[in-house]
């Protein structure tokens, strides 16, 4: 399954944000809570977290990009995970 992951809402005044840069690149591996990429609003600097164990397929936004809330930013193959 691929999931298209969005810019999230951070914060209540910040509609959009700046990527500073990718940690990783396309074909790169993830595990949950590892982070994707650096983002810039107004107010901070932050990292956006995987929020499943994949592959990151696509990149949509490129560093210095200005990318609005809820625009799709890049693409995850999620890993199926092994059951006990």
């Amino acid at each position: 399954m691929i999931l298209a992951l969005a810019l999230p809402q951070f914060g209540e005044s910040s509609n959009q944000a700046l990527i500073v840069r990718w940690l990783k690149k396309e074909g790169d591996d993830c595990v949950e809570q590892e982070p994707l990429v650096e983002m810039e609003t107004e107010k901070a600097v932050f990292s956006y977290e995987c929020p499943v164990q994949g592959r990151l397929v696509k990149i949509v936004e490129g560093e210095s990009s200005q990318v609005a809330v809820g625009a799709e930013i890049d693409y995850v193959k999620v890993r199926q995970r092994a059951r006990d």
